[in-house]
């Protein structure tokens, strides 16, 4: 019963961070390694507290990775939602937009990345990724790391 805890907390502290460090970005702010250690250590609270709050077991590194990735993907679809709203805003005021870009307010997500996806876009991707994942992970590890030396210590 623990892990389907770990899992759902995993989700529900992705979805989270994801949509909480989409925010900055979508008001044009990007610093590329202090938001995204930022988001990390968010989603490692999340994770911790929440599992923490079900009595479920501390997460280990495979449910903070896994919610690592359910960020990197909730953030990259809220930046979507965000742009295509933007671009039907666009289109609304200004109507030649779509006869000079047909289909642009209507781009699917995948097409949408795929537009998007220059090397240096990618380049930065990847690294807001990583460091997000990084940070959460050795967090997580190290929170649980501590419970257990505490515990130990405790014992004794």
């Amino acid at each position: 019963m623990h892990h389907w805890t770990n899992f759902a907390a995993a989700i529900a502290a992705g979805l989270s961070t994801g949509v909480i460090a989409a925010l900055p970005q979508s008001s044009g702010m990007f610093l590329v390694g202090l938001q995204s250690l930022a988001a990390g250590a968010l989603l490692s609270v999340l994770l911790v507290g929440g599992t923490a709050m079900f009595g479920a077991s501390r997460p280990r590194w495979p449910v903070a990775l896994l919610a690592a990735a359910v960020a990197v993907v909730a953030q990259h679809v809220w930046l979507y939602r965000l742009a295509m709203a933007r671009r039907q805003d666009a289109a609304a005021r200004e109507p030649a937009v779509e006869m000079f870009r047909p289909g642009w307010t209507e781009q699917g997500f995948f097409e949408y990345m795929q537009s998007e996806a220059t090397t240096s876009a990618m380049l930065l991707w990847a690294l807001d990724a990583c460091l997000l994942a990084l940070a959460a992970v050795v967090i997580v590890e190290l929170s649980s790391r501590w419970r257990i030396t505490v515990a130990h210590e405790q014992s004794s």
